[in-house]
């Protein structure tokens, strides 16, 4: 084989770009929308997880990762 001529190639530049936030009253538009929605299982599910994203400010993946022996019921 010969030289690798992509060696040479620049890299894309990749914009950085700063994560868009909701604005308090935003929030709480979801978390009563979730909050009046939670009468069975999967609408508390919901609820819940909307207040850890709100309240913690976990990202999706951590959220998703996350299993019940995560979670420490005792304190």
């Amino acid at each position: 084989m010969g030289e690798n001529i992509a060696l040479d190639l620049p890299y894309p530049k990749i914009e950085k770009t700063v994560p868009k936030y909701l604005t308090i009253d935003e929030y709480n538009r979801i978390l009563r929308y979730f909050s009046e929605n939670a009468i069975n299982s999967i609408g508390l599910r919901n609820f819940v997880l909307t207040m850890i994203f709100g309240i913690l400010g976990l990202r999706l993946d951590s959220v998703i990762s996350l299993n019940v022996d995560d979670i420490d019921l005792e304190t």
